[in-house]
């Protein structure tokens, strides 16, 4: 949805993957496959553009308002924050 539009021209090399099912034990596999699994938080102090990526990265977004939950988040090995222009 949003998302491809807003990264239009980049989508082709991007796998999107929607969890469904018991989460936790889905992410907790995709980690132990060595995925640097990384949560977006609005109120994270690293911005994602600081962080150095692993080869296999796996972003973990969570719905606009309420965000991720906080079971997936812990999971994830950092927390960023994606930087917006201000101009929206």
């Amino acid at each position: 949805g949003a998302v491809y539009r807003i990264a239009e021209g980049g989508m082709e090399a991007v796998r999107l993957v929607k969890l469904s099912e018991n989460q936790t034990k889905t992410l907790s596999r995709i980690r132990n496959a060595k995925f640097q699994l990384i949560a977006t938080e609005p109120e994270a102090k690293l911005s994602l553009s600081s962080v150095k990526l692993a080869r296999r990265v796996m972003l973990l977004f969570g719905a606009e308002r309420e965000g991720l939950s906080e079971p997936l988040a812990r999971i994830a090995q950092l927390r960023v924050v994606i930087p917006g222009s201000g101009s929206v």
